[in-house]
């Protein structure tokens, strides 16, 4: 739909009630048109801040469930050391039968 340029067309401006020229009166943010003596931009108040919210804790979390069993040397039968040493491991074993006896 076309509308006519309006540059010879006269307004009245609905704060003060003046007639102005239709192509000068500006729109406001209450719904007025206004003249440019008139206009007033938006009080920045009217605008709520946006909140930032930290985030506390995560969707899906993985907690460490790792047991400290200490610090220690992998040793052979004959008494050698395998590796190096070793720290954060619990190592648990077995080997058939053990007898204790006293020399």
């Amino acid at each position: 739909m076309a509308y006519a340029a309006g540059k010879y067309a006269k307004a009245m401006c609905d704060i003060c009630g003046f007639e102005v020229k239709y192509t000068d009166l500006q729109p406001q943010w209450d719904g007025f048109r206004a003249c440019p003596e008139c206009w007033t931009p938006r009080h920045p108040q009217d605008f709520p801040r946006v909140v930032v919210v930290d985030a506390e804790a995560l969707r899906h979390p993985r907690p460490d469930n790792d047991q400290e069993a200490g610090c220690g040397l992998v040793l052979t039968t004959t008494d050698s050391y395998i590796g190096t040493a070793f720290c954060g491991f619990n190592i648990r074993s077995s080997v058939g039968d053990v007898t204790v006896s006293t020399t």
